[in-house]
């Protein structure tokens, strides 16, 4: 779906963001009542939800689009949205190489969708108040950077044009660009990731320090194999272990980091990249890639060691602002004679 130039073209769009505004965009303390044509209007908007304003408005119909399509519209109650407005989709496609939403799965879009989104109602003066504070807040897909240039509020680099738009169930906050989250960001967000935060932030405990998840926030870009919750439960399980502590004590902590760095390439490489590849390279050894139909195997009959290996790729393409995330059904390991 993607191609490697996908990612290249993903930061430059980025940096464009971040590096300038346009000087059209409204003032966030002139504009505090919000845009009343769009949510003071009942006849335009009778439905005054966070859904029935987007769904009423023109310039939020690509954002409508993609939460149907994630099929987030349920979750949007009760919370604040950065929402980006259709240029700012166009623009992402663009950079993306490709035409629209359509060209988007619901787990890609899920992934971006929950970085716009707060838990709770936080209107301009608190997140004002947070850019002038510490500077973050954390969203359901990871931590947005808040700050101000002049008067304009900018978040993780978009520009906020329009503040507080009163939903009766949330606030609306429209943004000039879509907000992309990193790797860290994804994976220490994702309910089915769970196990392998856990086991990220064990390993940076250490006295080693590798410091995995500071690297992992860094340019990159890389590829991330994410080993889903249940792959780590059958590692325990084949090793008679009841948790992540039981494997770092039968395996050693360098062990476990080594098979960590394992599931990281250096690079981005998509899905295209991996299935036509009958072998690549991470940072702790060589993957095998076996392709039967749909079904992608990593390290399928691999002699590895602590009961893994023969993991199905389940979910692809997860686009970060440094790198890409595939998850994977099982841990895996290098083959035991390349130890």
């Amino acid at each position: 779906m993607f191609h490697r130039t996908a990612l290249i073209s993903l930061s430059l769009a980025l940096t464009a963001c971040t590096s300038g505004k346009d000087t059209d965009d409204t003032d966030v303390d002139t504009d505090m009542a919000g845009d009343t044509d769009m949510a003071g209007d009942t006849d335009v908007a009778t439905d005054n939800t966070i859904v029935g304003i987007a769904v009423a408005t023109p310039r939020f119909s690509i954002l409508v689009d993609a939460v149907t399509k994630a099929g987030l519209a349920g979750a949007l109650d009760g919370v604040t949205v950065f929402a980006p407005n259709n240029d700012a989709f166009e623009a992402i496609f663009m950079a993306l190489g490709i035409d629209g939403v359509a060209d988007l799965t619901p787990e890609q879009l899920t992934v971006i969708l929950k970085y716009h989104v707060l838990a709770g109602s936080v209107d301009s003066t608190a997140a004002i108040a947070a850019a002038n504070g510490a500077g973050t807040v954390g969203a359901l897909g990871g931590s947005l950077d808040l700050s101000l240039d002049g008067s304009d509020l900018k978040v993780d680099g978009a520009t906020v044009i329009t503040p507080d738009i009163m939903a009766s169930n949330g606030i609306i906050h429209e943004i000039d660009a879509v907000l992309v989250p990193n790797i860290v960001d994804v994976v220490t967000t994702d309910a089915d990731l769970t196990v392998l935060t856990s086991a990220l932030l064990a390993a940076d405990g250490d006295a080693s320090a590798p410091d995995l998840v500071g690297t992992l926030s860094g340019a990159g870009p890389f590829t991330v194999l994410a080993p889903v919750n249940s792959g780590f439960t059958a590692l325990l399980t084949a090793n008679s272990l009841t948790d992540l502590g039981g494997l770092v004590g039968a395996l050693g902590m360098g062990t476990v980091i080594d098979v960590l760095k394992y599931h990281v390439a250096a690079g981005a490489l998509f899905s295209p990249d991996v299935v036509s590849a009958s072998s690549f390279s991470t940072l702790g050894g060589s993957v095998t890639v076996t392709v039967d139909g749909s079904m992608v195997t990593l390290n399928k009959d691999v002699s590895g060691f602590a009961g893994s290996n023969d993991s199905v790729v389940q979910v692809v393409d997860l686009v970060t602002s440094n790198g890409v995330i595939h998850k994977i059904s099982a841990v895996i390991t290098p083959a035991q004679n390349a130890r």
